[in-house]
């Protein structure tokens, strides 16, 4: 009877069918949604989706291609008659579709669908991805920069930081950073590895704006590895896992792949060493919050390898983020960032990377196979690239006083050592056949080898001394066959570490006395120790210091000192010395370069001595080509090189290994050949013997012959050997200087036929090569014909090969403009008394000068030359005092005696003469100036070693231009700076290498150096 009990029983009895129909739709929606998201999981569907990705890609990246009206090939496929139609796979064109405009339209609708259009956003992604790709994969290389321009000017930038200030989602987060990455990244095997123009774009986007929440997702993906990674690493090394469990393992590597595509991205956004985005990665100033990239990077640096056994359990994909955390490092620090330096350099990071340095990172080796595998050895010298570039361009030593309290000099050793001896005895494992020789390889230690057992610290140091002594032999002899990369690959941590200690030793005298190696007086007689343990114990560490002695002399050989001149302050810079300086650098070249350089202008020297530099490089990068080509095909190349004598595979080798002794060899053989037969012809030439004739027969010139047959075939013989020698000789200098020749005439420009033909007739204009033709000339025709006298000729093959006989040639050439003029000048006074004669004293001419001026011009200049005194004498009818015309003849013949017997031949001595004087004076003054003053920094022999000698160094003369500022130190210098990729250069590499394309020598320290300046800073204290 309660009417609200009725009401409610009524309304429940109404509801109960419509909670029946809501359960069902539910039950059909999830039942919907695990449909969809099966289909959207499947691999055949992804597949698709991204292949369509990946064509809309390419169609949107050519756009304006596709839809260009004007476009030749779409205008010859137009058909010619009104009903006709385009073929299949054309579409009528009407107007041309601009990218901008797309990409802007992309660009509107995601900004403004920034949260409740997330498909459109992913598939846009996707996208941009893919044209990128596209532009990547072309085999034009205009299409990549044009593109990543047309993103700047789009606003795909600013896009880009709006998508990852928002942070919507981890996968969006980690597609943006890669898509970041890709825009800034250059194209492959550019100069540039950044693209400038988006790398300021993009510091225009977020200086622009509040971008906080941008660098809260660097944060968070940084943050969401080195949290994880101790649980994460547990479950790694279990011997089974859940499905849950591998969710989290997938997941964690998801989140490696977004830290590492971040770390990736800020590294190209400071690539260059841009100083102004270096610090506003330090400090993001004008935003809400900041976050210190640094801080951020090294954070995770410790929490992966805080120590060698975490660093043992790093796998591959951990390794790549460490690797790219210290590039990034490597990058803040650079350029110099005087205060990123200084941060670094307290955060712990010099003591993280000494534990490193001794980590063996197990997992990389079991995967390589190799005890020193090659991701491992680019990462520790990462490690000492780091703490090189803590101390680059630093004026003060306040870094160097940090990294000295900090650094493990037992360590430094250590290393040093083992990089060194990792190459000998793998270089002995592969020469007994223990190693496999692998394409890209030339030493490798398995792990389970006998050899690996050398390299433990706990080695015995007897043992190893007599091991390595065995090992070394073997070692150098491959060394000249590894390129700079392969000597990059298997030394750059050991050369790191030389040039890190290099670095830190003016500020350390223990460190010199514990790095650089000092002698050990040891004598190897048991009779002279108290007893034999002492003298075990001598001779082990003995043998100890000697392995480290050879280690580090063998390192210090590739690493070069130079002092430059950075910002007006003089410093030293270390390198490394190209394999092309070491090897292949000719000492003909440095000859000529010593004889050649002007000297009289310390800044006309130094720019020609750089200029100069810089074509000896072109030679010797040529001459290692030569040197390298091998007749044995590729595949079978590191065998040969293993296997067989160079000069069994390797041609040019024979000829232009040592500093082309042997090609000096085949000219001084060519020269002993010329001789032999300029002697032998003198000797047994003989007249022919007269034909038979009658009495009144007419007189016949006759020829020569030999005296014998057995003379003949002597001549023939060095005939042939002559024109073989003088041959190779040519043909190998051919394959130098006509490569260098058309490289000079390219710049030209002009067909590839047309270059080849110039740098032909270049090189066979050459004054020297036109020499050694004409004299092969002759001794063909001498070989070939009956005209043996020409042998006589092959003797002026000592004008070449004499430095003497050369200067006296040259005295004579260098002035053959001048006595071409004054023997014109000479004919033409001969012109004029000729016909003064022919016209007065043609009767007393007589024959001479019966028939016109100019018979009579030649003949006065052959008799007068002929008799030996310049003169009419022998020409003309004697006059006496009372004879007619006495006066006249007098008067005559007087002054064509004075004109040319006097003034010409005097002035033609005289031009001979100044020009030997002239050579001679100029070569004194260039010895005495190289004797006198130093060539780089040109300053006074008396100062340096006044200065030496208060520092109690002899011969500082010597000790300067050896040690100091060793010219060829320089010329290696530069050959560095031109083989070294230009995104691989240090600050002051970089300032430098610009300095040399301004042709600007304010990098070379003229009139200056360290020896001075020390003096004089510790006189002033």
């Amino acid at each position: 009877g309660d009417p609200s009990a009725a009401q409610t029983r009524l309304l429940q009895t109404e509801a109960q069918p419509r909670a029946s129909i809501t359960q069902t739709g539910s039950a059909v929606q999830a039942q919907w949604k695990e449909m969809i998201k099966e289909v959207r999981d499947s691999p055949q569907i992804r597949k698709r989706l991204d292949d369509e990705a990946q064509k809309l890609g390419r169609v949107v990246a050519r756009i304006e291609e596709l839809t260009d009206p004007d476009d030749n090939r779409y205008l010859k496929q137009m058909p010619l008659e009104p009903r006709g139609s385009l073929p299949d796979g054309w579409d009528f064109r009407r107007c041309k579709i601009l990218l901008g405009d797309v990409l802007r339209r992309f660009v509107q609708h995601i900004q403004t669908h920034l949260v409740n259009d997330l498909p459109s956003l992913r598939r846009v992604q996707k996208i941009f991805l893919a044209m990128m790709a596209y532009a990547r994969s072309s085999s034009d290389p205009t299409i990549l920069p044009w593109l990543q321009t047309q993103f700047v000017d789009s606003d795909v930038m600013q896009l880009i930081v709006c998508v990852l200030d928002a942070r919507i989602s981890t996968d969006i987060s980690h597609t943006s950073w890669k898509l970041l990455t890709e825009l800034l990244h250059g194209a492959t095997g550019s100069e540039e590895r950044v693209n400038k123009n988006v790398q300021l774009g993009l510091f225009v986007a977020i200086t622009g704006m509040d971008d906080s929440g941008l660098w809260d997702s660097f944060h968070e993906a940084i943050e969401a590895v080195g949290s994880a990674t101790k649980q994460m690493r547990a479950l790694k090394f279990l011997p089974s896992l859940t499905e849950a469990e591998q969710l989290r393992l997938e997941e964690y590597r998801e989140r490696t792949a977004s830290a590492i595509m971040a770390l990736q991205a800020m590294r190209l956004l400071v690539e260059g060493h841009d100083h102004a985005m270096q610090d506003y990665l330090f400090t993001q100033v004008g935003n809400s919050r900041s976050v210190n990239v640094l801080e951020t990077s090294c954070m995770l640096l410790f929490r992966l390898c805080k120590d060698a056994s975490a660093a043992d359990l790093v796998e591959e994909q951990e390794f790549e983020c460490l690797v790219n955390i210290l590039s990034l490092s490597t990058e803040l620090a650079q350029g110099p960032n005087e205060r990123n330096q200084e941060h670094l350099s307290t955060l712990g990071l010099v003591e993280t990377v000494f534990k490193l340095l001794t980590a063996g990172f197990v997992q990389i080796q079991r995967a390589a196979g190799d005890l020193y595998p090659s991701p491992v050895r680019k990462f520790k010298a990462h490690l000492a690239s780091v703490l090189l570039a803590l101390l680059e361009g630093r004026e003060d030593s306040k870094i160097h006083t940090t990294l000295l309290q900090r650094i493990d000099l037992q360590v430094l050793r250590e290393r040093i050592t083992f990089v060194n001896l990792y190459f000998i005895f793998g270089t002995l494992s592969v020469s007994r056949g223990r190693v496999q020789v692998r394409a890209n390889q030339h030493a490798a230690i398995r792990l389970d080898g006998n050899t690996q057992r050398l390299l433990l610290p706990t080695v015995d140091q007897t043992e190893l001394h007599a091991e390595r002594e065995e090992a070394e032999k073997v070692a150098f002899e491959l060394l000249e066959d590894l390129d700079d990369d392969e000597l990059v690959q298997l030394f750059s941590e050991g050369l790191n570490l030389i040039q890190l200690g290099l670095e830190l030793a003016p500020h350390s005298q223990e460190l010199v006395r514990e790095i650089v190696p000092q002698k050990y007086d040891f004598v190897d007689d048991p009779s002279l120790y108290t007893s034999e343990r002492d003298y075990q114990r001598h001779k082990y560490a003995y043998h100890k210091h000697e392995n480290y002695a050879h280690s580090y002399n063998f390192l210090r050989q590739f690493v070069k000192t130079i002092e430059v001149v950075l910002n007006g302050h003089l410093q030293n810079l270390h390198f490394q010395q190209p394999l092309t300086a070491m090897f292949y650098m000719q000492e003909t070249s440095k000859q000529r370069i010593l004889d050649k350089v002007p000297f009289r202008s310390p800044d006309v020297k130094n720019k020609a001595f750089i200029q100069m530099s810089q074509e000896v490089h072109e030679e010797s990068k040529l001459i290692r080509q030569l040197s390298k080509f091998s007749i044995v095909p590729q595949k079978q190349k590191k065998w040969a090189q293993m296997n067989l004598p160079d000069g069994a595979h390797r041609p040019f080798q024979i000829f232009l290994s040592n500093d082309a002794r042997r090609m000096q060899l085949l000219l001084q053989g060519s020269l002993i050949l010329s001789l032999a037969l300029a002697f032998h012809s003198g000797s047994f030439l003989v007249p022919q013997s007269a034909p038979a004739g009658g009495q009144g027969a007419a007189p016949v010139r006759r020829g020569v012959e030999w005296s014998s047959p057995l003379t003949a075939r002597v001549a023939t013989c060095f005939g042939c050997l002559y024109v073989a020698s003088t041959l190779l000789w040519v043909a190998l200098t051919a394959c130098i200087r006509v490569p260098l020749d058309a490289t000079a005439i390219e710049l030209q420009g002009g067909g590839a036929a047309m270059r080849k033909a110039k740098a032909l007739l270049s090189f066979f204009s050459k004054g020297d090569m036109v020499w050694r033709i004409i004299l092969l000339v002759c001794c063909c025709v001498a070989v070939l014909t009956e005209h043996q006298w020409l042998y006589s000729f092959l003797v002026a093959d000592f004008f070449c090969q004499s430095s003497r006989l050369a200067t006296v040639l040259g005295g004579v050439v260098a002035p053959l403009r001048s006595l071409a003029m004054t023997s014109l000048g000479a004919t033409i006074v001969t012109f004029a008394y000729a016909s003064v004669g022919f016209h007065y004293f043609r009767g007393e001419f007589g024959d001479y000068c019966k028939d016109n001026v100019i018979i009579c011009t030649q003949n006065i200049i052959y008799q007068s030359t002929r008799n030996g005194i310049i003169g009419l004498s022998s020409m003309l009818e004697t006059k006496m005092p009372d004879d007619d015309m006495w006066t006249e003849r007098m008067v005559y013949d007087i002054s064509f005696f004075i004109v040319t017997g006097i003034m010409f031949l005097n002035t033609v001595v005289a031009l001979i003469v100044d020009s030997f004087g002239s050579q001679r004076i100029e070569k004194e003054e260039r010895e005495v100036n190289r004797e006198s003053e130093t060539f780089i920094s040109c300053l006074d022999r008396k100062l340096i070693e006044a200065v030496a000698q208060a520092a109690g160094i002899s011969d500082g003369f010597r000790y300067h231009e050896t040690y100091k500022q060793h010219k060829w130190d320089y010329m290696s210098f530069i050959f560095y700076l031109r083989e070294k990729h230009i995104h691989n250069y240090t600050g002051p590499e970089q300032s430098i290498r610009t300095l040399i394309e301004r042709k600007d020598i304010k990098w070379i320290p003229i009139g200056r150096s360290k020896l001075l300046e020390e003096d004089q800073t510790h006189i002033h204290e």
